[in-house]
């Protein structure tokens, strides 16, 4: 049983969305970074916390046409298809690592959003964060019970910031981040975080 202070519920959200980045940029952000994440969870001993990824429809990849009426379906993740872009590939072994980690008794979800509408190059967001698939999807989770209410706040904040190396992730039921925080331009990929305790 987790003590007062530990999470009860942990959503990665952290990703790399641009189609045409250099793999190895996609896979420490998209993969290396749930590793650790789920490392992360070990470490600090939460065994009952519940984890919730926020994946992508991208993990279907291709599938070959001449396949006898295989479809990709919701509890698929290796049926043979082809990844098109890097970005699938590195997000299909996010999946991979999550699954693995599930597999020993752990609770977790995975969220498959169809529409993050990132620009390809960039991975900057369009301007309107409220219509934003990801940010709906999270923002989701109050009403369902699954994250807490925070006093005075309807919704969870969703902020484009990095942490400076070392730092750790800061519960969002305080109102500030334990350390500084560095904005990252909008032009840059955006990585986000967030954690519900």
């Amino acid at each position: 049983m987790p003590s007062p202070g530990t999470p009860k519920v942990v959503v990665h959200a952290a990703a790399d969305v641009r189609l045409v980045a250099p793999p190895e940029e996609l896979e420490r952000v998209n993969h290396d970074g749930v590793r650790r994440r789920l490392a992360w969870i070990d470490a600090e001993a939460m065994g009952g916390v519940r984890f919730h990824h926020i994946s992508t429809l991208a993990v279907a990849g291709g599938i070959d046409p001449a396949a006898p009426n295989r479809r990709f379906s919701e509890a698929d993740l290796r049926i043979g298809q082809h990844f098109r872009t890097p970005y699938e590939r590195s997000k299909s072994l996010a999946e991979e690592a999550v699954r693995a980690w599930a597999a020993s008794g752990r609770r977790c979800h995975i969220h498959r959003s169809g529409h993050v509408a990132a620009h390809s190059r960039t991975g900057a967001f369009h301007g309107g964060i409220a219509t934003n698939r990801v940010y709906q999807t999270l923002r989701g989770y109050l009403p369902a019970g699954a994250a807490p209410r925070l006093e005075g706040r309807r919704s969870p904040s969703v902020t484009w910031t990095r942490w400076p190396p070392g730092s750790r992730l800061w519960p969002c039921t305080r109102t500030r981040p334990p350390g500084p925080t560095m904005s990252r331009p909008r032009t840059r990929s955006p990585t986000t975080n967030w954690w519900a305790g």
